[in-house]
């Protein structure tokens, strides 16, 4: 990212605690150093960044892409830990929904079930 490593590794049901615990950060710092020794230099440095977020996630892991019961609110949702990796599949099959095409793939089972 830029001049920055991101390091990624955790997930956890937490409702809507976005605290991030420093034994996680103790955790991904001891995970890095082996992964990539050269950053050993780096890992004192104050310019650390830690951070968590809201991941929604679905019982299964299971993606909602698509059109939501609000009108004009469309979904590409669910995927929790793997939102990054997963999104785009369903994010186009969304904008295919949106767009008014026929979803490159069949969504039935995937739809919002609020």
């Amino acid at each position: 990212m830029g001049d920055r490593l991101r390091v990624a590794r955790t997930a956890e049901f937490a409702g809507y605690d976005s605290t991030m615990a420093e034994p996680r950060v103790r955790n991904l710092r001891a995970v890095l150093r082996p992964t990539y020794p050269q950053s050993e230099e780096q890992l004192g440095s104050t310019d650390l960044n830690a951070w968590t977020a809201l991941r929604p996630m679905t019982a299964d892991g299971s993606p909602i892409p698509g059109r939501s019961p609000i009108t004009n609110l469309y979904l590409n949702t669910g995927h929790g830990a793997l939102g990054r990796a997963m999104a785009c599949g369903p994010g186009k099959a969304a904008a295919d929904v949106i767009c008014g095409r026929a979803a490159g793939v069949d969504l039935a089972g995937f739809e919002y079930r609020g």
